[in-house]
């Protein structure tokens, strides 16, 4: 055998021969790998962290006394357009038909203030809501990023084509329920 074959044969015999700190650092990198696998939290986060909050909508009807008496959901019969003040963003485009509707709310601001424009046969009219609120970190998971939850203090409206706002939920969060009732004027009043 030649002196460069045994020199070759032992150069790759070094490289195809894993040493023993190789095998160390190898086993060392599986197991931090497998550790990793087991500790991964099974906990799915929440992709939409934003709430909205759910508005229903009512006829207003009094009794003999003229107190509020809360009735059945009526549909919006006149084309229905919520726009957030300050941003001039479209919140509901075109609403007919609807009994309700669920609209963001937001993430910091104390208030929020909503356009209601109403457009049908008798021409366009338009009542101002401010929905104000306190808003507050909910974190489900340390894991997972923060989402805000409000809680609702007071409704405040003109009152053009609204007669009255009651809160029926003041939680504003996942649970979906109906947080305000809108009581639309009636043709009789």
């Amino acid at each position: 055998m030649s002196h460069r074959f045994i020199l070759l044969k032992e150069h790759f015999t070094k490289v195809i021969t894993p040493s023993l700190t190789g095998k160390v650092r190898g086993g060392s990198v599986l197991l931090f790998l497998l550790f990793n696998l087991i500790s991964c939290d099974t906990y799915n986060c929440l992709l939409e962290t934003n709430v909205a909050c759910t508005y229903g909508f009512y006829a207003t009807q009094r009794d003999d006394s003229g107190a509020l008496v809360t009735g059945a959901a009526v549909a919006v019969g006149d084309t229905l357009t919520i726009t957030a003040l300050g941003i001039d963003t479209v919140l509901a485009n075109r609403l007919v038909g609807q009994s309700g509707v669920s609209l963001p709310v937001s993430y910091y601001g104390d208030v929020d203030s909503l356009l209601f424009t109403f457009s049908g046969d008798d021409g366009i009219g338009r009542d101002t809501l401010y929905l104000h609120k306190e808003n507050t970190a909910h974190l489900d998971d340390p894991s997972c990023p923060a989402h805000m939850w409000h809680r609702i203090t007071a409704v405040h409206t003109t009152h053009h084509l609204i007669d009255t706002v009651l809160i029926t939920e003041p939680q504003i969060n996942y649970d979906g329920l109906e947080n305000l009732q809108i009581y639309f004027r009636t043709a009789q009043e």
